[in-house]
């Protein structure tokens, strides 16, 4: 038998599953299961059909990739500028 949600949030705050998300996601290895989490949950993907997966299919996916992201602490609205900024740090590379 599964437990439930609210026991397991009942268990650990949220900021305790903050700290814990961030210390897994923040490691080496944990940066490229993320990175592969995120490309399988379509959030770097445009909202197409794609692959026999549909729109609606997609949004769901990175519905859920915003959510995981914001369990790690990182989309939250006082983070904006600070992702914005890495965002524009990142090299511009012009495919010919």
């Amino acid at each position: 038998m599964f437990i439930s949600r609210n026991k397991i949030t009942n268990l650990m705050p949220a900021k305790r599953q903050q700290e814990l998300y961030r210390r897994i996601f923040s490691s080496v290895e944990g940066k490229m299961v993320l990175s592969d989490i995120l490309i399988d949950l379509c959030y770097f993907d445009e909202t197409e059909d794609e692959n026999n997966v549909s729109k609606e299919e997609k949004n769901y996916l990175r519905n859920y990739a915003n959510k995981l992201l914001r369990k790690c602490a990182v989309l939250r609205s006082e983070n904006i500028e600070l992702i914005v900024n890495a965002l524009m740090k990142l090299p511009l590379k012009i495919n010919h």
